[in-house]
């Protein structure tokens, strides 16, 4: 059986500040050290290229040729979107680089099976599908859909049906960066869609563990794979906001975050994806 997750409706704001990540060369090109002159760009993967996919989304500059072989982040701007216009998601590999060709990229495809659609209801649809090498038994290839854009600092709220009520998918709308580590979620598993997990992260430095006691687990009395609800992240410098259908369920504040409170530029992203084979 399918996993499937809906999102109707989104809107996001954010300012414009930037900051910086670094890195130690490109950890996985050729010839060691930093990218070629050929392949100028290191993906936030530690691959080196030219294309679009490389040279504008989560290009490492500290691993790429050259300081400016990264194309510039682009930030936010006010968005509404109803999912009207099945032209602005696009797939990594179509996206030309430029935020206003599309306000949404799918991160990776799923074998020859389609996992992320505007379909014709105006509904952003997510799939879980299964892998094609285990047909029977384990083991699914999720959706991830991530805005062009990012954002440092702001709002952004979704309304949303999350994956059915089984045992295995696990539903997320967040903010993250795959540059810095650095992430703000929302995460639904499908075994119990009426627990809302609230997360943050914060980028580890090397030789550092992850911190994963930051997480809060809200109770809501509908189940959320069954109906919209609306969800809502307000992020500033000093605090951060989770909302369930209007209501504030939870605030965590920077000043009490140990100095691992999230700081550097995330994009929004929509994810679904088989928890228990854990490749989101």
């Amino acid at each position: 059986m399918r996993g499937l997750a809906t999102l109707s409706a989104l809107a996001l704001s954010a300012a414009i500040t930037l900051s910086s990540v670094s890195a130690q060369g490109c950890k996985n090109s050729p010839m060691g050290g930093n990218c070629p002159l050929s392949a100028p760009c290191c993906s936030s993967a530690g691959y080196c290229g030219s294309d679009p996919s490389f040279c504008a989304e989560a290009c490492i500059a500290s691993g790429s040729f050259a300081a400016d072989s990264c194309w510039p982040l682009p930030m936010a701007k006010v968005l509404y979107d109803d999912f009207t216009n099945k032209s602005k998601l696009v797939n990594t590999k179509d996206f030309s680089g430029f935020p206003d060709s599309a306000d949404w990229v799918i991160d990776r495809s799923a074998g020859t099976l389609p996992h992320a659609e505007i379909t014709d209801e105006n509904k952003l649809l997510l799939r879980l599908n299964r892998l094609e090498k285990h047909p029977t038994t384990g083991g699914g290839i999720g959706a991830t859909v991530h805005s062009s854009r990012w954002l440092h600092y702001g709002t952004i709220e979704a309304r949303l049906k999350t994956a059915s009520d089984v045992n295995g998918p696990v539903s997320s709308f967040i903010l993250i960066s795959p540059l810095s580590g650095d992430e703000i979620d929302f995460e639904i598993v499908g075994k119990d869609p009426t627990d809302v997990q609230t997360n943050f992260y914060y980028r580890v430095a090397p030789g550092r563990p992850v911190n994963y006691q930051n997480g809060v687990h809200i109770i809501v009395s509908n189940d959320t794979s069954k109906a919209y609800h609306d969800y809502k992240v307000e992020w500033t410098p000093t605090e951060m906001k989770w909302y369930f259908d209007g209501e504030l369920k939870r605030t965590a504040l920077a000043s009490s975050a140990n100095g691992e409170y999230p700081d550097t530029p995330m994009r929004v992203a929509f994810g679904l994806w088989d928890g228990g084979y854990g490749d989101p």
